[in-house]
């Protein structure tokens, strides 16, 4: 098992705890002084999935939970706290990678449906 240096585990706490902070690779590369081919490479060798892939899995994941943990939030106001620029571009990121939109999972998960 390759030792995974500190950069790495304060990069992976970063994108856990921080959901709301979409960084790209390049933002990544900027804070913590490594190149983005590097990080991308060594972050998924180290973790098995690319620090862009497992940022939208923490949002995807983000967004579900708040949906069900508050029924009467708009999806406006979880765009703007995620930093997505409107309930529209929110809508497209979740329906894309769950196949349903935030409004018809709310409502599905609320009857007992299966996702």
């Amino acid at each position: 098992v390759e030792d995974v240096p500190d950069v790495f585990f304060e990069m992976m706490q970063d994108i856990v705890e921080h959901p709301e902070q979409n960084q790209s690779l390049s933002e990544l590369s900027g804070k913590y002084h490594l190149h983005n081919t590097y990080i991308s490479n060594k972050f998924k060798s180290l973790f098995g999935i690319s620090p862009m892939r497992l940022h939208n899995e923490i949002v995807i994941e983000y967004i579900k939970n708040e949906l069900l943990r508050n029924t009467e939030q708009s999806i406006a106001k979880l765009a703007n706290m995620l930093n997505f620029p409107d309930a529209s571009a929110l809508t497209h990121f979740f329906t894309s990678r769950v196949g349903c939109s935030p409004t018809e999972y709310r409502r599905r998960i609320s009857n007992g449906s299966q996702i």
